[in-house]
């Protein structure tokens, strides 16, 4: 079997194919794959024991297709990347010789062997796809500004799994890093049960860019996933284990709001880290102005590394009437996470849980996408 392949046709799919691969030698899935596909295509493939990646590209082949175990083979992945960004030839060849499970590279710069498995090893991820039925369809990067963002508010927790995960239920896609739970309402993933383990995020980001700004399908079963898009498809187990119940407040009115420029609180905190302790305490004070004329205030205080607490003042662009104590204490570190995320003003909510609890509601937007991040008290 010889095939010809143009280097074009997988410069972008490398990213997400050399991605996946394992780094165990002598395993299938530590190699990238190559298996015909009719007449003029072959499909370019990689996996792990999650997730598995296929392309198929134009291919040319000079040798009469039978069908017997010669109509695919595998290289290394370390080495076939390390092959692929080393030569410059528009095109390129794979001689395959089945009878030493060897597969000679030719290219301009001249030819290499590599060795292969034999391909009756490959894995039959058709049966992954049996049973899957469309659920949504969605615009690549939509999808990838989402998954992005909620994932940096994710947490790996091998102790209790149900936060380590992001998950869309009737068009609502939530994450939580156990001190914040965040949310993006989604219209297109109404119909959609997507759910992705935090860890798999990075490789279907991956995945997405490289169809910048295009359609792709989403379909799933109970135990799989499957983003098909153009000539590719990126299919993934479902996670077992379910997002945690918590109420959606999101609808319900806060018990006070201020708005604040972002480069102002930004300006505030920074100034006040230089004399801070390492505790991660944040508290807020809001403080209506008795002048018309000029800006009400958000007081915004850490500890410093002395003891007492001190204070910054930020004026806000809008807010509830009345002054207005934030008794309770929060994560310095997660509401400045929050504040990095937001375009310009951000929006403060404060609401009461009890007696002694209270939660903080940020809604702002990104990428033409409303978020809404709550954030419990520490105290």
């Amino acid at each position: 079997m010889k095939v010809t392949l143009f280097k074009a046709d997988l410069d972008k799919a490398i990213l997400i194919l050399s991605r996946i691969s394992t780094k165990e030698k002598e395993l299938l899935t530590s190699c990238i794959c190559f298996q015909k596909s009719g007449e003029d295509k072959i499909k370019v493939s990689s996996s792990n024991s999650r997730i598995f990646v296929q392309f198929e590209i134009p291919a040319i082949f000079e040798d009469a297709y039978e069908e017997d175990s010669s109509n695919g083979f595998t290289i290394e992945m370390k080495r076939f990347v390390k092959w692929f960004e080393n030569i410059h030839s528009r095109d390129f060849s794979f001689i395959l010789d089945k009878e030493k499970l060897s597969v000679k590279a030719k290219s301009s710069k001249g030819s290499l062997s590599f060795s292969s498995f034999s391909p009756d090893q490959f894995f039959d991820w058709d049966r992954y796809l049996e049973g899957l039925k469309d659920s949504a369809t969605i615009n690549t990067t939509k999808l990838r500004s989402v998954l992005t963002l909620l994932n940096k508010f994710s947490k790996e927790n091998s102790k209790d799994p149900k936060f380590s995960l992001l998950e869309s239920k009737s068009g609502v896609m939530y994450s939580t890093n156990t001190v914040l739970v965040s949310r993006c309402y989604v219209q297109e993933l109404k119909n959609s049960k997507f759910k992705v383990h935090t860890k798999e995020v990075g490789n279907i980001c991956t995945y997405l860019s490289i169809f910048e700004d295009k359609e792709c399908n989403i379909q799933e079963s109970d135990n799989t996933f499957g983003i098909f898009c153009e000539n590719s498809t990126l299919v993934f187990s479902s996670v077992l284990h379910n997002f945690p119940d918590f109420p959606d407040k999101s609808t319900k009115e806060d018990d006070f709001f201020f708005v604040a420029p972002k480069v102002d609180i930004l300006g505030a905190i920074n100034y006040l880290e230089s004399a801070a302790s390492e505790d991660d305490v944040i508290k807020f004070t809001f403080l209506p102005s008795e002048d018309v004329e000029k800006h009400n205030v958000v007081k915004i205080g850490i500890p410093s590394y002395t003891g007492e607490d001190i204070f910054q003042e930020v004026p806000v662009v809008d807010n509830s009437e009345g002054k207005f104590d934030f008794a309770n204490t929060y994560s310095k570190d997660n509401f400045l996470a929050v504040v990095a995320l937001s375009h310009s003003n951000l929006r403060v909510g404060f609401n009461k849980i009890g007696a002694s609890m209270s939660y903080l509601k940020y809604t702002f937007k990104s990428n033409s996408l409303d978020f809404t991040i709550y954030q419990q008290s520490k105290s």
